[in-house]
C-alpha cells in the first residue's frame, strides 16, 4: 500500500470517527501489506485516532482468530482481527496476503445493547463505555429466583457450619504442633557442616542461599542466580463491570436495573468476553505466551540441601533490570518501564502482550541485584537434607523466612498467623451463615414486600433474626468444636452461645407485656 493510499485511508477513516451515527460505506478490496490494519473507531466519544478499536471495524468473519503481534500497523497501531492472515503470534513473521475486508454491522448487545457503542480502544484513555437498561421480571421467573435462593442458602448454611467446626479442630491442633517443635528444636552450630548428632531432629539453621548454576528463561535468554525466576505475562484486554439491583417502576413492578461499564487494562488472565453484554467488544481466547516459573535444581544452605516444599516458601519476588536479549531481538521487542513489550508500548492495542521478570531467593551476590539472600529456617535434618518434621500432635513443620530470625520469633510468627487465620476463618463462617439465613428467609420478605408498611417491618425483622440466630449458631458450632479439646473454654462459649437468644426472647417478651 502507498503512503498516498495510506493517507486517505486517514481522511475516511476520520470522517467515520466524527460521527458514529453515520454507517460507514462499503471499503473495497485492498491488498495488505504484512503487520498494517485499519479498525475504524467511529464511536468514539473522545475522538481516538484511526486505526484504535472501535464498533464496528475491520475484521475477520471469525471475531475469535489469535491477534497477531508483529510491528505495530502505520496508522495508529494494529487493532484485533485486523492482521495479515498467516502470521505468527508474538514473533513479526507475517507473510503479504492480498485479502478482501469487509465491514461488518456492530452486533447488538446479548439484552438489547445499542449498536456501535461508543469506546476508544487505547490503553492510556480514560474513556469507557457505559448504559443503564431496566428489565422487568415476570412471576415464574421471581418465584424460580426465591426458590433458588432458598436452596443455595441451605447449602451456604450446612458448609458455614463444616467450616466453623473444622476450623477449631485445625487451630486447636496447629498450636499444639508448634508447642511440641518449640520444646524439642535444637540449633545447628555451623550450617557449613553437617551435624551428625542432629540427624533425624528437628532443627533451626540460618545462613545464605546457594545454588550452582543460574537458571534461565529459555525463551528470551533471561537468567539469574536464584532459587526461582518468573515470567508474568500480561494482556490487553476489554473489561466488563455489571452492576445489577432491584427498584419499582412507575406501575409499582419490581424490575431489575443494571448499570454496564466497559474498560480496556492489563490482565495476567484471560477475559472472557463471550459473555459481555456488548458483543462488539471482543478479547482474544488465549495467550500465545505463557507464564512460567523456573525453579533451581538444587538451593543449598551451607552444606545442607532444601527440599521442594521449603524452596517454594521462598518469596521474596523482585523485579529483573531486564536487557534486550538476542532472543527479544529477533522478535523485535522493546522495553519500558520495566516491562518488555511486543508492541508499541505508547499505544497498547487490544491483544497486545508485556512482560516481566522476576527472581526469589537471591543465591549470589550481584552488583546490580545486592548480596545473596539470607534465610532461618526449621526443619527435619535428614543427613544433608532439611524436611518437613512430622509431630506427635499431628502437624508437620517445615518453616522457612527470608532475612534472620531466632528460634523463638519464628515459633512466635506462626502462632501469630495461627491465631489470626483462626479468627479470619470465623469471621467468613459467621458471614456464611448470616448470608445463608438470610437468602433462606428471601421468600418471606417478597411474600409481603408489596404492602408498604408490613413490607418494611418484616424487612427489618428478618435481619435481626438472621444476625441472632447467625449468631447462636456460630457459637454453638465453635463451642462444641472445642469441648473436646478444652472442655472449659468449650463450656464457655457454650453459654455465651445462648446469650443472644435469651436476649431476643427476652426482648420480645418484654415488648408483648407493654402492647397488652
Amino acid at each position: 500500500m502507498s503512503w498516498q493510499q495510506d493517507a486517505d485511508m486517514r481522511q475516511r477513516a476520520g470522517a467515520y470517527a466524527s460521527s458514529y451515527s453515520q454507517p460507514p460505506p462499503q471499503q473495497q478490496p485492498q491488498p495488505q501489506a504484512p503487520g498494517m490494519g485499519y479498525g475504524v473507531g467511529y464511536g468514539s466519544s473522545s475522538g481516538s485516532p484511526p486505526g484504535t478499536f472501535g464498533a464496528p471495524m475491520q475484521q475477520q468473519q471469525n471475531p475469535y482468530q489469535p491477534f497477531s503481534a508483529g510491528p505495530p500497523a502505520a496508522a495508529g497501531g494494529m487493532p484485533f482481527g485486523a492482521a495479515a492472515s498467516g502470521s505468527s503470534y508474538g514473533f513479526g513473521a507475517q507473510q503479504p496476503q492480498a485479502q478482501s475486508q469487509q465491514q461488518p454491522q456492530s452486533a447488538p448487545g446479548r439484552y438489547g445493547a445499542p449498536s456501535g457503542t461508543p469506546f476508544s480502544g487505547l490503553a492510556g484513555g480514560s474513556q469507557d463505555t457505559s448504559y443503564t437498561r431496566r428489565r422487568r421480571q415476570s412471576v415464574c421467573e421471581r418465584i424460580q429466583g426465591l426458590l433458588g435462593a432458598a436452596y443455595m442458602g441451605v447449602i451456604l448454611l450446612v458448609v458455614a457450619l463444616i467450616v466453623l467446626f473444622w476450623n477449631e479442630g485445625r487451630a486447636v491442633q496447629t498450636a499444639r504442633s508448634l508447642e511440641e517443635g518449640s520444646m524439642i528444636c535444637r540449633d545447628i552450630p555451623n550450617v557449613n557442616y553437617i551435624d551428625e548428632q542432629s540427624d533425624q531432629q528437628l532443627v533451626y539453621a540460618h545462613g545464605t542461599l546457594f545454588t550452582d548454576k543460574p537458571i534461565k528463561d529459555r525463551v528470551f535468554e533471561v537468567q539469574v542466580h536464584a532459587a526461582k525466576l518468573r515470567r508474568t505475562v500480561e494482556m490487553m484486554q476489554f473489561a466488563e463491570k455489571r452492576t445489577t439491583r432491584k427498584v419499582r417502576d412507575a406501575d409499582n413492578n419490581l424490575v431489575d436495573q443494571t448499570f454496564f461499564s466497559y474498560e480496556t487494562r492489563w490482565s495476567a488472565s484471560i477475559i472472557d468476553s463471550s459473555k459481555f453484554d456488548d458483543q462488539s467488544k471482543l478479547n482474544p481466547t488465549h495467550m500465545e505466551v505463557p507464564a512460567e516459573t523456573v525453579v533451581a535444581p538444587e538451593v543449598k544452605l551451607g552444606a545442607y540441601r532444601l527440599s521442594p516444599s521449603l524452596v517454594q516458601q521462598v518469596s521474596n519476588w523482585r523485579p529483573i533490570r531486564v536487557q534486550l536479549t538476542h532472543a527479544m531481538r529477533s522478535k523485535n521487542l522493546q522495553i519500558a518501564n520495566g516491562y518488555v513489550y511486543f508492541n508499541n508500548p505508547n499505544r497498547p492495542q487490544i491483544g497486545d502482550i508485556r512482560l516481566k521478570f522476576e527472581f526469589a531467593g537471591l543465591s549470589k551476590p550481584v552488583r546490580e541485584l545486592g548480596p545473596a539472600d539470607t534465610v532461618s529456617v526449621v526443619a527435619q535434618q535428614r543427613h544433608d537434607l532439611l524436611a518437613p518434621f512430622q509431630t506427635h500432635a499431628g502437624d508437620e513443620i517445615e518453616m522457612l523466612v527470608t532475612g534472620y530470625l531466632s528460634k523463638e520469633e519464628m515459633f512466635e510468627n506462626a502462632q501469630s498467623q495461627n491465631t489470626f487465620l483462626t479468627w479470619i476463618l470465623r469471621l467468613v463462617g459467621w458471614l456464611l451463615v448470616w448470608l445463608g439465613l438470610t437468602m433462606m428467609t428471601e421468600i418471606i420478605v417478597a411474600a409481603v414486600g408489596w404492602i408498604p408498611l408490613v413490607g418494611s417491618v418484616v424487612s427489618i425483622g428478618r435481619c435481626m433474626f438472621a444476625f441472632l440466630l447467625s449468631s447462636t449458631l456460630s457459637l454453638l458450632t465453635i463451642s462444641i468444636g472445642w469441648i473436646s479439646y478444652r472442655p472449659f473454654v468449650g463450656g464457655t462459649l457454650l453459654v455465651l452461645a445462648c446469650l443472644p437468644m435469651v436476649w431476643g426472647f427476652l426482648s420480645g417478651r418484654k415488648q408483648h407485656v407493654k402492647q397488652g
